[in-house]
């Protein structure tokens, strides 16, 4: 069965829903072998048969999942992140892989939605170097203008 949580903001106060999604379209996300592994070891430790994310009082809730991500990153010595990070960190990657339209797919948000707020600049500087190197090698000739030509000046005779 397919559950979607959402949250409706009303202005004065918030509802979580839980059911259709919002935008009313279901996805499928492949999962590689590890991923597989591992949410099956989730699994196994949860309390709760219905929730792959569950604790001693039942379902984990996003805030909860989100509060532990960064109680983890803390813990790992790394910079503190949240779950919504690191979907913006894989959406940027598997944009330099996919077509954005299956990116935008994965994560439920139309191409533009996922362009805007879901694509950083992952490239590193000596990436970006490169690249500008190869635009400077096949479009600008810019060999042709460091050989323009300086008026000699004058050698000032010591005689």
């Amino acid at each position: 069965m397919d559950y979607s949580e959402h949250r409706h903001d009303y202005g004065d106060h918030s509802e979580i829903v839980i059911g259709e999604p919002k935008s009313h379209k279901h996805r499928l996300i492949p999962v590689t072998k590890d991923i597989s592994e591992l949410l099956a070891t989730i699994r196994r430790h949860s309390t709760d048969a219905t929730w792959v994310f569950a604790g001693e009082e039942g379902r984990v809730t996003a805030n909860d999942v989100s509060n532990a991500c960064r109680r983890r990153s803390n813990e790992a010595g790394i910079k503190r992140t949240s779950i919504h990070e690191i979907r913006r960190t894989v959406s940027s990657y598997l944009n330099t892989m996919l077509p954005r339209e299956a990116v935008a797919n994965m994560l439920g948000h139309l191409p533009t939605t996922n362009e805007r707020f879901y694509d950083y600049d992952i490239s590193s500087r000596s990436v970006k170097i490169e690249a500008l190197e190869k635009l400077s090698g096949n479009v600008i000739n810019f060999s042709s203008y460091r050989k323009t030509e300086e008026p000699e000046k004058p050698v000032k005779s010591v005689l």
